[in-house]
């Protein structure tokens, strides 16, 4: 009999210590925070459009760099460019952005043709609703149809060059 009691104390301080137990307990909280995060890299930095054949004087020369841009952007963006320290007397190139191989979701705008001439501030090159995950844009960049027999730009046995630097920026929108 003693048994059966030492037993049946054991079992019911067992039942109860258990039962504590799962009434125990803690808690915790996660979070995850998304800061906005802007990136953009410029995959091919420079553009060379060359004169030189006479075809190239009477039809203008040009050039696409496919997946010249890459963005990253958290949330909906756009994408300025801006010409500095252009070149006197330097042909007005024009730049026409579009959707490189690594589209970008929603529907973006692009720019129509610019000319470096004209953007001597930032101005709206690409702009996007939705973020992008490295979207990748191509840009055309076409100089124009020199008349040599009224231009004197070409003056050196050399050739002459001459260049703008161009500016893109990102920024959250």
């Amino acid at each position: 009999m003693k048994k059966i009691s030492f037993l049946g104390a054991v079992v019911i301080a067992l039942l109860l210590g258990s039962n504590v137990q799962a009434q125990a307990q803690v808690s915790g909280t996660v979070s995850l925070k998304l800061m906005p995060v802007q990136t953009i890299a410029l995959n091919t930095a420079d553009v060379n459009l060359v004169y030189s054949t006479a075809a190239s004087y009477s039809s203008g020369v040009d050039s696409t760099s496919a997946n010249q841009l890459t963005c990253f952007s958290s949330s909906p963006f756009q994408i300025t460019v801006q010409a500095t320290s252009v070149d006197v007397n330097m042909p007005n190139v024009t730049l026409t952005p579009s959707a490189g191989s690594s589209a970008l979701g929603g529907l973006p705008t692009y720019a129509a043709a610019l000319g470096v001439n004209n953007i001597s501030s930032a101005t709206p090159f690409i702009t996007s609703t939705v973020g992008s995950n490295n979207a990748n844009f191509k840009i055309e960049y076409k100089a124009p149809v020199v008349d040599v027999s009224t231009n004197t730009l070409h003056n050196s046995a050399s050739g002459t060059t001459y260049t703008a630097h161009l500016t893109y920026t990102i920024v959250p929108q």
